[in-house]
Order: C-alpha cells, then sequence, then structure tokens
C-alpha cells in the first residue's frame, strides 16, 4: 500500500503536466523499467522490487518537470 500511495502522490503532484509531457513521462518511464528488467534478468532475479519501479516513475516525472520548464 506504501509504494500505491506513493504512485498516487506522484501522479497529483504532477496533474498540470499537458498530454504531451504526460507521454513522455510514458516513454521515459518505460524505458527505466525495460533498463531494470534487463539489470534483473541478467543477475538472475524474475522480479523487480516495487521500490525500483517507483523509483524509474519518479525518475520519469522529475525529468519532464525539469523539462517543461524551459
Amino acid at each position: 500500500m506504501k509504494n500505491y500511495e506513493k504512485f498516487k502522490k506522484l501522479l497529483e503532484q504532477h496533474s498540470n503536466f499537458t498530454h504531451r509531457d504526460r507521454e513522455d513521462i510514458l516513454y521515459r518511464f518505460l524505458g527505466a523499467v525495460e533498463a531494470n528488467i534487463s539489470y534483473y534478468e541478467s543477475s538472475g532475479k524474475r522480479t523487480i522490487p516495487t521500490k525500483d519501479i517507483v523509483a524509474c516513475f519518479e525518475s520519469a516525472c522529475n525529468y519532464q518537470k525539469k523539462e517543461s520548464q524551459k
């Protein structure tokens, strides 16, 4: 539940993003998750910790926030 709340909080913080911003966030998020999948598979692990997925989303949101302020 803790991670769900963190996702919800991030979405609320960034609710002023445009549709294009949200698309960019999605692509960055999916790219980061894909990189994590590759890393964990090469390490012999079968799952990605939820905290890492949350971190990917948070990173994508923060990057887009900086980009949209330019």
